[in-house]
């Protein structure tokens, strides 16, 4: 049987064709296959609060029915960390084949007839030219994987912002990979992210991030479904010893503000609500230079006077309730841990004396700035007048990156003793929902001292990093309120799996198209030669059939016809009876017959001789 190519792709096509749909279903709609939703509600008497809207739509009336959903939804991803290709051979000062260069000198000694240098000169270029094509092939390679890698964080975003419909989108700092790069460099990464990662994304305008806190009613500017609320990381800006007014002036340019808060407000008509409106307050904080020393103390001083100013504001509100309010942290850098709790342990490192001998590399906040954050950002209450007077602490949540692993704590005042240095202790957040503490005897005591009302306190979710090595992790971030509980917040996650995956199933489509398509295009290729091979074999078999025909006539003409002795013969035997005449006597007659039977005789003999001839 002819081979067919067409035949073969197409077989491998159809084998392929349900694993490659499966998998393509399973890796786009992920959120689905794997449960990833919103925390829904719980809600007891917010109906007013939770009005059936999405990002995309103002609230209806508030006596519309109650949606699951709750009216604040955040998407928040950590660390993607968009890396480079200065690398690469056309971005850097030296020609992609430098080894070419040793042919000026290979063909001067050769011209000369310098063997032995010639010889050295073809061993030396032999070697930097293998050099060079490894080089080209490793910077070929790492092209196609800063665009599968920008690709699959893309994925993410379209996916998640799609299927969730969020409220609003965060980015937790180290958007970059690198606070070393030139300006160049750092506005062709500052292109892939926007137009390649967070495509149709939006970066918040500074009339907006003035930092000045701005109101607005939540859902009623349906654009901030689509803003990406940048933070700013170490790999963005650098840390304390390595921030500059060039750097952080060059990140605000292309991501926004690096301090700015707003409020929003939620949408309700008033009926079955309380007079004062909750609301919900977002603060971006640029962590970097909290901690000291740092190489610009202006930069410094101005964060800190943004700090000043929420205090300021919060302070001047005094007369509204704070439960009212849920403030929600932005940032990168952790708060202060003690070992074991999360993964990365409190680590300094600064830079020599000549450098500035600023904070080199961080991975908590220390104990001073986290307190600064806890007490001034959230404004919780560390005085003990407050707190034996009833004073009801804010409702608050912190989201921070920079730990790739990960990590759910939380943070609690220890009202003994709130002024000691030790005030704020941590545990891990799971330990407490467990119902268990490792290492403490009385895990229910401490569970009921740590969750009581009297005991200020404020969960922190370090996000888990979205690159494809730690799984493509995102968090979902549900608030709603409750008119009897306050405000509730719920955080979940939703991992998109390695980044292997991802190209294993667009490889796997990849292979399934192409044999599709290859196999479609063969086909009539394939059947015009089949076409051709049957037409031959047709015009073989006629012309087959037409010499044996013509044999056939041959053979039978040859067989009818009267040989020419036969007729000598005949003729002879006709003449004999002539001449002796119609009365002749019997054994004349006997004899005559028995020549004539003697004649034919022979010439059968003769015959066969003549056919067998003829067949030869």
């Amino acid at each position: 049987m002819p081979f067919r190519l067409s035949s073969v792709l197409l077989t491998l096509a159809s084998i392929l064709v349900y694993p490659s749909v499966i998998a393509t279903a399973v890796l786009y709609l992920y959120p689905l296959f794997f449960g990833c939703e919103f925390p829904q509600v719980r809600p007891s008497q917010a109906d007013c609060h939770l009005l059936n809207y999405t990002s995309d739509s103002t609230a209806t009336s508030a006596t519309s029915k109650p949606s699951s959903l709750a009216p604040f939804r955040l998407l928040a991803f950590g660390d993607p960390q968009l890396e480079g290709d200065t690398s690469l051979p056309e971005y850097s000062q030296t020609p992609i084949f430098p080894s070419i260069a040793r042919l000026e000198g290979i063909y001067a000694h050769a011209k000369q007839q310098e063997w032995p240098a010639l010889q050295n000169d073809l061993n030396d270029f032999a070697i930097d030219f293998w050099d060079d094509v490894k080089t080209l092939g490793w910077s070929y390679r790492k092209r196609l994987d800063l665009w599968g890698n920008d690709l699959y964080l893309a994925h993410q975003y379209r996916t998640l912002h799609w299927w969730l419909q969020p409220t609003h989108t965060v980015v937790l700092g180290d958007l970059l990979g690198s606070q070393w790069i030139e300006d160049d460099e750092f506005e062709r990464r500052a292109d892939r992210y926007w137009n390649r990662v967070f495509r149709h994304g939006k970066r918040v305008d500074d009339e907006m991030a003035n930092g000045r806190g701005n109101a607005e009613v939540l859902a009623a500017d349906s654009e901030w479904s689509r803003r990406i609320i940048n933070v700013p990381g170490n790999h963005d800006v650098g840390y304390a010893g390595d921030m500059t007014r060039e750097r952080l002036a060059r990140y605000e340019q292309a991501f926004g503000k690096a301090n700015w808060d707003v409020t929003f407000s939620l949408p309700s008509d008033g009926a079955g609500c309380s007079r004062e409106t909750p609301s919900v307050r977002l603060v971006a904080l640029n962590s970097m230079n909290l901690d000291s020393p740092v190489f610009s103390p202006e930069l410094q001083t101005q964060t800190y006077e943004y700090i000043n100013s929420l205090i300021r504001r919060s302070n001047s509100a005094a007369s509204s309730d704070p439960a009212k309010t849920l403030t929600l942290v932005l940032t990168h850098i952790p708060l202060y841990k003690p070992v074991g709790v999360c993964t990365d342990e409190e680590y300094f490192t600064y830079h020599n004396e000549w450098e500035g001998g600023g904070i080199k590399e961080q991975n908590h906040l220390s104990r001073e700035a986290s307190r600064t954050v806890l007490e001034g950002v959230l404004g919780l209450p560390s005085n003990p007048l407050s707190l034996q007077s009833g004073a009801s602490h804010r409702a608050s949540l912190i989201l921070t990156g920079h730990d790739h692993e990960g990590c759910s704590t939380y943070h609690y005042l220890n009202t003994s003793d709130p002024y000691s240095e030790n005030a704020w202790n941590t545990v891990a957040f799971t330990d407490l929902t467990r119902g268990s503490h490792v290492g403490d005897p009385s895990t229910h005591a401490l569970k009921d001292l740590v969750m009581s009302d009297d005991t200020p306190g404020v969960r922190e979710e370090t996000l888990r990093s979205m690159m494809g090595e730690y799984g493509g992790q995102a968090g979902l971030v549900s608030a709603w309120y409750d008119n009897e509980a306050g405000w509730q917040v719920e955080v979940g996650s939703c991992d998109a799996g390695v980044q292997h995956w991802w190209w294993g199933v667009h490889v796997l489509d990849l292979i399934f198209v192409s044999c599709l398509t290859l196999g479609c295009l063969t086909w009539p290729i394939d059947k015009m030669r089949e076409y051709r091979r049957y037409r031959e074999t047709k015009r073989r078999e006629e012309r087959r059939r037409r010499e044996l025909r013509r044999r056939s006539k041959s053979r039978g003409k040859s067989l009818t016809s009267t040989p020419s002795y036969v007729k000598n013969s005949t003729s002879m035997k006709m003449s004999g009876n002539a001449k002796g005449g119609s009365a002749g006597s019997t054994r004349g007659r006997s004899r005559g017959s028995t020549r004539e039977m003697e004649t034919p005789s022979g010439s059968i003999r003769k015959r066969r001789q003549e056919v067998d001839v003829a067949r030869d």
